[in-house]
């Protein structure tokens, strides 16, 4: 097996969404992509929830 270097690693950043009772979908993503827009600024490699 190969081993992993630094180019072979890509940053990541992922967002955490729940759908809420009753919710629809314009607000499900509007909250996903915020927690994105988020996730982004944070840095490299973060994950955020979306509230």
């Amino acid at each position: 097996m190969a081993a992993v270097t630094a180019a072979d690693r890509a940053p990541a950043s992922r967002e955490l969404v729940s759908v809420f009772p009753g919710e629809n979908r314009c607000s499900l993503v509007q909250r996903a992509d915020a927690a994105m827009y988020r996730a982004k600024s944070g840095g490299r490699n973060r994950v955020m929830a979306a509230a």
